[in-house]
């Protein structure tokens, strides 16, 4: 690319990009785009053999891992580990539209959180799991050229090689494990590109935090010791302050293993270099020395590393050790357990424990995600704050909304629920508000109290809100400011005590934004929004399939037979993308426990139809605007979601499929009433292929 002055209202990446498009050329020039991003481009086109115009989100493409790597497969312990801190970093991201994703070392996806049906990449495939974001397969991006460097990258807008990533920012952070290799990539996926800055930061906070606890928890055993800094002006990062310095010594006092912190505060630049040498190599202090000046100070002992930092050194205890100290005997290396911890808590539990007492004797299950929400939900109703639930259809939203009704402080009163979507929109303001005699044709001459009174002294459960018609919007927002309302064809207001729980599976941001639901109403519906993750996005989903599966097997009375879910199946559970989230699960495992004959429930036993959502391609519900297919390469759509509705569409579809379109055993499948299931025909114009319905 030519050298030459360019005007300042110019956007270079853009023209840089444009240029390599045409010229199939990274350009020379760094004033047009940062270093890295130059370096990147060359490696795509000429290691990598990329085009810029190539539609990368091909299955062949995305699943092809040929040119990299096998790397040894995380233990279902260390998985879960990942998968919860990728969860737990989301919720500090709800509010800005942020995916989390969570890839092996060489760019795997392994679990994503915040990327459902309505993410601007949702018809892309790049967040089906197995799915590839390493630089050799889509490009420069921020997950996939860290997998690549082993170093914390992040790329915005036409930065990235990928035309369908150039409307967002990514960033990736490497997380190292206890042995100090590459073992996991911590990535985020934003479209708000003018904070990356601010995202990158975040991840390199929040990938410390992952590494450190990974340490602690998967490290080999040995004695542990701590190092923390005596000047926290030292030139560390933030996270490095924050987080203690951790060294494992071996039987024959060796280093066994140290976390980053570790290595930064000794001044190690490479892991191999102080794996196997003893303390003093780099602290500047042997272990018996310091258990005795440990002894003698009753408490940590300041020491200088070789690299002249100061720094306060904690050693923790083992057997055998000549030192008086209740925790000698103690084989965590002295250091408290996450395990004894919980333990504790269990034996003292806090007296707010009523919420998940109840829910343990209401549904005989345990679901740690769910109980945290519950918590929360019925502190909240306590402050009489309103509550916005948020959930794809499935996830148990109206589940949550009643155990926290009857686990709050309106548990005395009724419990009211009203689906916005399921009454026609002329008659849903006689349904809130209920009418008075005579105040239309064929109207009870008595009139009919609505919803708003019945709940008066409970709470009023408002279903599918972002169904509810514009009009009737602003009638509901005064009532919610006054709490009182006119019935229809009434004259006197009547004053209610409701407490209003609202629920939705759509965004009702990107609703007020299309004009289409009250910016109002929206703020007053959302004093407090409670997320409750889809399925797939569970980081617990081992445990919760597990135990939602015993208590299916109670149900059923297979609770006697001893009947097992093989690793086989386990796994397909893992990679499914479960539209009908954990109603689909119960569905898929009670059938799937009536079909088996042996005691091991394999993949011949689950539901063909559950089977082929795996493979949109199979089974047919491939969206037909999908760029996966496409044969050329296009700009991508300014707004292509794949809508909630398409995955609903599927599970109806699939089930009448399976059913034979015997109606009655589909609506079975799906756990819904007949009629409901005609209402969701209709809807979706689903024919019958021989005949009408």
């Amino acid at each position: 690319m030519a050298e030459h002055p360019l005007p300042p209202d110019v956007d270079r990446p853009v023209q840089a990009w444009d240029w390599m498009r045409q010229s199939a050329q990274a350009p020379t020039s760094y004033d047009w785009v940062r270093p890295e991003v130059t370096e990147a481009w060359e490696r795509c086109l000429e290691d990598h053999g990329l085009h810029p115009g190539l539609d990368l989100t091909q299955e062949k493409y995305l699943m092809d891992s040929t040119r990299r790597t096998a790397q040894h497969p995380w233990s279902r312990e260390l998985q879960t580990t990942l998968s919860v801190h990728t969860y737990n970093f989301h919720s500090f991201l709800e509010d800005v539209d942020v995916a989390v994703l969570l890839t092996d070392s060489q760019g795997t996806l392994k679990h994503v959180v915040g990327a459902g049906p309505h993410h601007f990449l949702a018809d892309t495939g790049l967040f089906q799991l197995g799915a590839s974001w390493h630089e050799s397969v889509i490009g420069n991006n921020g997950l996939g050229t860290a997998a690549l460097l082993d170093m914390p990258m992040a790329f915005l807008g036409k930065e990235h090689f990928f035309y369908q990533l150039h409307t967002c920012a990514t960033a990736g952070y490497p997380i190292k494990g206890p042995d100090g290799n590459f073992l996991a990539l911590l990535g985020v996926v934003s479209p708000q590109r003018d904070s990356l800055k601010s995202l990158l930061a975040f991840l390199r906070m929040a990938g410390s935090l992952v590494e450190a606890d990974v340490f602690k928890r998967h490290r080999p055993a040995g004695r542990l010791i701590r190092l923390r800094s005596v000047d926290t002006r030292e030139r560390l990062f933030a996270q490095q302050t924050a987080i203690d310095g951790l060294v494992v010594m071996d039987s024959d006092e060796r280093i066994l293993a140290l976390n980053s912190t570790a290595m930064a505060l000794l001044g190690v630049d490479a892991y191999s270099h102080i794996v196997g040498e003893p303390l003093d190599y780099s602290l500047g202090i042997d272990l018996s020395s310091l258990l005795r000046a440990q002894v003698k100070s009753q408490g940590p002992v300041e020491a200088v590393a070789a690299s002249g930092t100061r720094l306060f050194v904690e050693a923790g205890t083992v057997a055998g050790d000549p030192i008086t100290n209740p925790h000698a005997n103690r084989s965590d290396g002295g250091m408290q357990s996450v395990k004894q911890a919980i333990d504790r808590q269990r034996r003292n539990p806090k007296a707010y424990i009523k919420p998940l007492e109840l829910r343990a004797r209401t549904t005989g299950e345990h679901d740690a995600i769910v109980d945290s929400l519950l918590k929360k939900m019925v502190s909240l109703q306590e402050r009489k704050i309103p509550i916005l639930v948020i959930g794809e259809s499935g996830v148990g939203k109206e589940h949550l909304i009643q155990l926290s009704h009857r686990a709050g402080p309106r548990r005395d009163g009724p419990l009211i629920a009203i689906n916005c979507a399921a009454i026609p929109r002329e008659l849903i303001e006689s349904e809130l508000f209920g009418y008075a005699a005579g105040s239309f044709t064929g109207a009870a001459k008595e009139g009919r109290p609505g919803k708003f009174l019945l709940a008066s002294g409970g709470t009023l459960f408002l279903d599918e809100i972002g169904d509810m018609q514009f009009a009737l919007q602003s009638t509901l927002l005064r009532v919610l400011e006054s709490s009182e309302f006119v019935p229809v064809g009434g004259v006197k207001p009547i004053q209610v005590d409701v407490q209003v729980i609202a629920a939705t599976n759509a965004s009702l941001r990107n609703a007020v934004a299309q004009g289409s639901f009250r910016r109002d109403l929206y703020y007053r519906l959302n004093g407090a929004q409670i997320w409750i993750p889809a399925l797939r996005e569970r980081p617990d989903k081992i445990q919760l399939i597990n135990t939602i599966f015993e208590h299916e097997l109670q149900l059923g009375g297979f609770s006697s037979t001893g009947k097992v879910l093989s690793d086989e199946v386990i796994e397909i559970f893992l990679k499914h993308p479960w539209p009908g989230n954990i109603r689909q699960l119960r569905n898929v495992l009670k059938t799937a426990a009536f079909m088996s004959r042996d005691t091991v429930i394999t993949e011949d036993d689950l539901p063909p139809d559950f089977l082929a959502e795996s493979d949109p391609a199979a089974s047919g519900f491939e969206n037909s605007d999908s760029l996966r297919g496409a044969a050329t390469a296009r700009e991508p759509a300014a707004d292509s979601p794949v809508a909630l509705a398409d995955w609903e569409k599927q599970a109806v579809l699939s089930a009448l499929q399976a059913s034979a379109w015997n109606v009655s055993r589909a609506a079975k499948r799906l756990g819904t009433t007949r009629s409901t299931l005609y209402q969701k025909i209709s809807k979706f114009g689903i024919k019958k292929p021989t005949r009408s319905w």
